[in-house]
């Protein structure tokens, strides 16, 4: 199994309706999903969460009462991933189908501690590209002078909980 972990914060509605999408089209399906919302104001954030844990048990939600910033929230979702393995994923991100696949084929075939992969950003209607940052074998000296590992990350969930989280 893999976690996919989402803090949430007033998140704009087709961005997170998109993200949960994203995640149910996933063709490697043995994932669960961990959103914990960090005090949304917005009361859309709420009620689409809520509807979707409600019709797919693959989704787990933790609701918190107040703002108490990403990391506190990652960990609060990190609580509640039962898998082997961890990505993360942020509220806004949309994931390719088979984004999952590639994380459990790398772990079954490698058995590594943390992936990363490349990246695509798009316009907030998720219609045209903006930027790919392509991201190489691993390379100190790329990792010294770049934003290297942003999304997708994962993680082995016990390094994750050996560390202290977040």
């Amino acid at each position: 199994r893999v976690s996919i972990i989402v803090p949430t914060h007033d998140t704009p509605e087709s961005m997170l309706r998109e993200m949960i999408r994203s995640v149910q089209r996933q063709l490697y399906p043995n994932w669960e999903l961990c959103i914990a919302d960090d005090g949304s104001s917005r009361p859309h954030v709420k009620r689409i969460l809520e509807a979707s844990a409600a019709k797919d048990p693959r989704i787990k939600l933790h609701l918190g009462p107040e703002n108490k910033g990403v990391s506190h929230a990652s960990n609060r979702a990190l609580d509640m991933a039962t898998g082997e393995f961890v990505v993360l994923l942020d509220h806004d991100d949309i994931l390719e189908e088979q984004a999952l696949f590639r994380v459990a084929e790398s772990v079954l075939g490698e058995n590594p501690d943390m992936t990363y992969s490349d990246e695509v950003m798009v316009t907030p209607d998720a219609t045209a590209v903006r930027h790919y940052a392509y991201r190489p074998a691993f390379s100190p000296e790329f990792l010294r002078g770049h934003p290297y590992f942003v999304h997708l990350l994962g993680f082995r969930t016990q390094l994750l909980r050996d560390i202290g989280g977040f």
